[in-house]
């Protein structure tokens, strides 16, 4: 968010004046220990990887991979062995191979359920990544905002100081009553009361963004935030449609109900396998030693009844992750909507408020001169003082909403949107 000192000059015809301008109320300022390293929003972004969120859902992206490969095993043969004791000391090996033919579709759908799955799993990688990186940028600018607010809270501070002076002489004169510095008085105490709650809030963003991405944050970087005047709400909801890992998940889980549906269907179809196998027994007479090849076919109603239940509970997934789908699709249009409105309302009050802000920064300097001699009562001069704070701070306030939802529209459509301002 862009903080530069304000220009005066031709201000009421230069647009360009107010995207200088950015959020008006100087250059975060403050102590010495202000001047330590500044971290860029490319910086905590890429430490995203870190955030132990992320690394489950990897990791859950891997194990279903894995799950995914042990499917598709099923399709080669299976090797077996046994051995028993038979009568009177006589022991049997058997050793088989076998390998399955034709299973009704069972194992082409548990291999495309479980395709689906690590689908959707990867998916909901990229969708905690999403909305981490959101998380991120919302409290990175909320902390330029409010180290904003400390810059024009100060010099809100130590204007009234100064006004402050300039009025204890004239009580200390008698030309003024005491009255007049108790009302600046008050407003002192009542801006010291301001900083102290801007500095505790900028602490707590502060914790925030650690705790997202592990790096211990002090200054941040001012931001230049733009969504081009020829990009439409149309184009970011298509744009955000084709990217929503949130979409795609969900998908992928009506791809994964499917293929549990046509698992549990096949189950009720027996299976042909063709297989070879070797039997040799020992410790007799007349020991065995057999090999021989077969053509079978197994048939289990797995849990008898219940399959029933099982396939229709599983249509019934597949249904209800449809109108999930319905359901994401008409908020995103909405939260893609909401925030492009909100961009270029703000966009449309910087011009109005940093103008107002430069002539109220005007006004005071008027006022004060009125004062000394008698147009103006002091009242109107502290107000003054007031009204160019507010409309400072209106200013910073607007700007931080149009990052926030220049990057809101980033996050959600893949595209850049926001970035580290060089000025």
């Amino acid at each position: 968010m862009r903080l530069v000192k304000p220009r005066l000059k031709k201000m009421r015809n230069s647009v360009k004046a107010v995207v200088v301008l950015g959020l008006l109320g100087g250059v975060f300022s403050a102590t010495s220990a202000d001047s330590l390293e500044v971290t860029s929003l490319e910086m905590l972004l890429a430490q995203i990887k870190n955030n132990p969120s992320v690394e489950v859902a990897e990791s859950n992206a891997k194990v279903a991979g894995l799950e995914r490969n042990a499917a598709r095993w099923k399709r080669y043969p299976t090797l077996s062995y046994s051995m028993q004791d038979k009568r009177r000391g006589a022991q049997a090996t058997t050793v088989s191979l076998e390998q399955p033919i034709w299973s009704g579709g069972a194992i082409s759908a548990e291999i495309r359920a479980s395709e689906f799955k690590l689908a959707a799993f990867q998916a909901r990688a990229d969708e905690i990544q999403q909305n981490i990186i959101g998380d991120i940028g919302t409290a990175y600018i909320d902390l330029r905002r409010v180290s904003d607010a400390v810059a024009q809270a100060n010099e809100n501070l130590d204007a009234l100081k100064q006004l402050e002076y300039t009025i204890s002489r004239r009580v200390a004169a008698k030309v003024s009553p005491r009255s007049d510095h108790t009302t600046v008085s008050a407003r002192i105490a009542q801006a010291q009361s301001e900083v102290v709650g801007l500095r505790e809030e900028a602490g707590r963003q502060r914790e925030k963004l650690f705790e997202l991405t592990g790096v211990d944050i002090n200054t941040v970087n001012r931001l230049a935030c733009d969504v081009p005047s020829d990009v439409t709400s149309g184009d970011l909801i298509r744009q955000a449609m084709a990217y929503s890992p949130g979409l795609r998940r969900l998908k992928a889980e009506i791809g994964e109900s499917k293929g549990e549906t046509s698992k549990v269907r096949a189950e009720f179809a027996p299976r042909l396998v063709v297989g070879v196998e070797h039997a040799k027994e020992e410790n007799v007479a007349i020991p065995e030693d057999d090999t021989k090849s077969y053509l079978a076919v197994r048939y289990t109603l797995a849990d008898g009844i219940s399959n029933f239940s099982k396939l229709s509970a599983a249509k019934q997934r597949t249904q209800v992750k449809s109108l999930e789908v319905v359901e994401a699709k008409r908020a995103l249009r909405e939260t893609v909507a909401s925030a492009y409105l909100a961009f270029r309302a703000a966009q449309n009050q910087l011009p109005p408020l940093s103008e107002l802000v430069s002539l109220n920064r005007l006004l005071i300097v008027s006022y004060l001169e009125q004062y000394k001699v008698g147009k103006r009562t002091w009242l109107d001069v502290v107000n003054a003082q007031r009204e160019l704070n507010q409309s400072a701070s209106k200013l910073i306030s607007v700007q931080a909403s149009l990052c926030a939802n220049a990057f809101k529209l980033q996050t959600l459509s893949n595209n850049t949107f926001v970035r580290d301002s060089a000025s």
